[in-house]
């Protein structure tokens, strides 16, 4: 019998979205809002992709100011 996870391998893991940049001009155009929006984002981007707790830690106390 055949099981949905015989293909999977252990170290299977999903790959992350490279994150964009934005030109400092194009930045410095937005609103305030979208300016919050976009920092939180990059934030919880960094968050995601550190393998340090404590950068982790970091990164997502700073997401949190941006609430």
């Amino acid at each position: 019998m055949t099981s949905l996870f015989d293909d999977l391998e252990e170290d299977n893991e999903p790959e992350l979205a490279d994150w964009q940049e934005v030109p400092q001009a194009r930045f410095l155009s937005w609103s305030p809002a979208m300016q919050e929006a976009y920092c939180r984002r990059r934030d919880l981007d960094s968050a995601v992709r550190s393998e340090e707790p404590w950068w982790q830690k970091f990164y997502l106390e700073r997401a949190e100011i941006w609430l």
